[in-house]
Parts: structure tokens; sequence; C-alpha cells
């Protein structure tokens, strides 16, 4: 499911056939994409893997994206090389718009673990949530995106003045974007 419905799309686009509803619906990805990009967050609820070599170094936090939801499973491979399902009672979450964090619960340390490539698995789930959830200014950025790629087709427009994408897309990105990104 995308931020953005075809219909919206269409509407914004002053669309009214089905002729260009596989294009159409390209860009909708595309935006949501370049949104997601741009702001360093994901926008609707997404489903993501971390691999670490190892825990942090005692009750250091493990960070993870934006608007966290919740982690589904924390993995490890244990001294021995057997792959352990940590307790959720063994750490806390910490949801944020900016980074969530995962950490040992108070007073207590990462447990050992076998040193390795991809030693330590975090699934989590992250993202504003469903369409509804999203932000309306990162939705609008993403129309005026779709609305701007539509009719410009090509990278490079000859016998014209060459511009950026539209400033008012940066301007409603701007408030969003997570530092660092």
């Amino acid at each position: 499911m995308e931020p953005v419905t075809l219909q919206e799309a269409k509407d914004h686009l002053r669309l009214t056939s089905t002729e260009e509803d596989g294009y159409v619906s390209t860009l909708i990805i595309a935006a949501r994409e370049h949104v997601e990009q741009a702001t360093g967050r994901p926008v609707i609820t997404q489903s993501w893997r971390l691999l670490l070599d190892r825990f942090p170094d005692g009750a250091g936090a493990i960070c993870l994206k934006p608007n966290l939801q919740q982690v589904t499973a924390l993995k490890y491979l244990d001294e021995n090389g057997t792959q352990q399902t940590l307790d959720p009672a063994a750490y806390q979450v910490h949801v944020d718009p900016v980074v969530g964090l995962v950490e040992p619960v108070y007073d207590t340390t990462w447990p050992d673990h076998r040193r390795q490539r991809g030693a330590v698995t975090v699934d989590f789930d992250c993202g504003y949530g469903n369409r509804d959830d999203v932000p309306q200014p990162l939705r609008q950025a993403m129309l005026l995106l779709i609305g701007h790629w539509f009719g410009h087709r090509e990278a490079v427009i000859t016998g014209t003045i060459s511009s950026e994408l539209p400033m008012s897309v940066r301007a409603l990105l701007a408030p969003y974007e997570v530092p660092g990104t």
C-alpha cells in the first residue's frame, strides 16, 4: 500500500482515462522512495532486518530506523554458534520519531555471544503506519513529484531553461529530514 492512491495521483494530474494508470503507479512508488531517501524515514509501515557483527559493548543501545514501531525479534549466536532468541523481557525498545533504540533492561548488559559477521539480527517494523497516518506534507511532496515527473518524462529537456525539482518539494520535506542521513 502506498501513501498516495492511484486515484489521488490521477486527480492531481487531472487524468480521467485509465490509459496512463501503469505509468502513474510507477511514479507513485518512485515518489515514495524519493521521499524516504530524502528524509531518511520509512513512510508506510515496513519490516526491516538489521544484521550486526556483535552487540554494542556493555549496555549500549542499538540504533534503528526513525518511526520505530516495534522490535519483532532479536536473535544472536551464542558462544557455541547456536542461534538464540532474546526474551523481549531482557531488552527495552524506545520508539522515537528521529531514531528508534533497543537496549538491555536497566542494570543489565547484552548476553555473551559469538563475534562474527551477522551474529546479531534485529527484526523490526517502522514507518508512520498506513496511508492515513503519513503526514500530509509528505503526501503533498509526493504529488508534486508525480506531477513534475509526469510532465517531464526525460532527464534532460532541450530548448528550455533547466531547473531543479520544485523548491516546494524541498520545503515540504525539510521538517521531516533525519539529521545525518
